[in-house]
């Protein structure tokens, strides 16, 4: 019903799939081709989706040539095979390869100002390749929410030094403009 919907409005600004169950194979698999189809999409929610470390991976094939969102919110969405059960106990394996596979495909993406990480469980290792590779790569991410993971308190310390502006200024098309980490 959801693809059929998407695939009919051609004007679709924004779309909310989150808390959906979405998987990464399966509904996710089937999704992202009609999200591609839609050219006025903007803002895709997909946060609180148990994508997996799998489905982190197709999401980033799809942010790697995606050239319309500029809004993407995928928080929660357990790219480490790491979830957390309605009693707050933590479940699955740490695999840091969808992460790091969703940070390549921003280095290279040049449509994506505001990025939601949060809640994923990235770890140090994300939290470096994010310090160290996207953020001198990518030039027109403004924004990242990076709350609610596992990062030790050197990396939330460089992360803050972010928000507070001093490691600050991107070059391009946002020269200039401090950027803004939420840690």
């Amino acid at each position: 019903m959801l693809t059929a919907v998407i695939a009919q409005s051609k004007d679709l600004v924004s779309l909310d799939v989150g808390c959906n169950e979405i998987h990464c194979k399966g509904r996710l698999q089937i999704l992202l081709p009609f999200i591609s189809a839609a050219p006025a999409l903007r803002t895709l929610r997909l946060s609180n989706n148990p994508l997996g470390v799998e489905g982190a991976k197709m999401l980033a094939s799809f942010i790697a040539t995606n050239s319309t969102i500029t809004d993407l919110d995928v928080s929660f969405g357990a790219f480490t095979g790491v979830h957390y059960t309605v009693q707050g106990q933590k479940r699955g394996t740490y695999n840091s390869f969808g992460a790091l596979a969703l940070v390549e495909a921003m280095k290279v993406n040049q449509s994506i100002n505001t990025l939601n990480l949060g809640g994923n469980d990235l770890g140090n290792d994300v939290g470096l390749a994010v310090l160290d590779d996207l953020f001198k790569t990518n030039s027109t991410l403004n924004t990242l929410e990076i709350r609610w993971n596992s990062f030790k308190e050197g990396v939330n310390q460089r992360f803050k030094s972010i928000s507070d502006g001093q490691v600050a200024k991107s070059k391009g098309s946002n020269k200039g403009r401090a950027r803004s980490v939420r840690i």
